[in-house]
C-alpha cells in the first residue's frame, strides 16, 4: 500500500504553489528581521551592512584579478557585495522589498533544479558577490554551508 495516499493527485504545479507560498513567507520574515536589525544597528551605532567591494578593492592598488575557476566556498566567508551592498544586510537578509519576486523565483528554482555558480571577487580570505546575491541569500537561509562560485581573486 502506498503510504503517500492522496499525493498521486498533486501535480507539479500544486507543489510549485506550495513552494511559492513557503518562499514568500520566508522572504517576508527575513525582510522584517533585516529592517529591525538595521534599526537596531542604527540605535547602537554598529554596522550590520555588507562590506562594499569598492572600498576593499582600493587596497589592491588596481592589480588585475586572477581567474581561480569554479570552487566550492563557505557561505560564511561571503561578507560583501560588488555594487549592491545596500540591498542586503550582513546576514544576506533582503532589505529591499523590490527583491521579493526574484528572491521567491530563485528559492523555488533551488527546490526544483538548482542553479549555476555565483560569481565572486576574493580579497584575502573574504568574498564579495558580483553576480548571485539572491542565490547567496536563499542558500544561507535554506541552511546551506557552501555554494559553488566562479572566483576572481585580487592579490593583496
Amino acid at each position: 500500500m502506498n503510504s503517500f495516499k492522496g499525493f498521486e493527485s498533486v501535480s507539479w504545479n500544486s507543489l510549485d504553489v506550495i513552494n511559492v507560498q513557503v518562499a514568500t513567507d520566508k522572504f517576508h520574515r527575513l525582510n522584517r528581521q533585516a529592517r529591525l536589525a538595521k534599526f537596531w544597528h542604527r540605535l547602537t551605532g554598529r554596522s550590520g551592512t555588507l562590506v562594499a567591494y569598492e572600498q576593499m578593492h582600493a587596497q589592491t592598488k588596481g592589480i588585475t584579478s586572477l581567474d581561480r575557476g569554479v570552487k566550492v566556498i563557505p557561505l560564511e566567508s561571503i561578507v560583501g557585495s560588488v555594487g549592491r551592498a545596500a540591498d542586503y544586510d550582513r546576514q544576506f537578509r533582503p532589505l529591499n522589498p523590490a527583491l521579493e519576486n526574484r528572491w521567491i523565483n530563485v528559492h523555488v528554482l533551488s527546490e526544483r533544479s538548482g542553479w549555476e555558480p555565483i560569481t565572486v571577487r576574493k580579497i584575502g580570505d573574504l568574498y564579495f558577490v558580483e553576480d548571485g546575491h539572491h542565490r547567496v541569500s536563499v542558500a544561507r537561509h535554506s541552511g546551506w554551508d557552501y555554494i559553488e562560485a566562479q572566483v576572481y581573486e585580487s592579490p593583496l
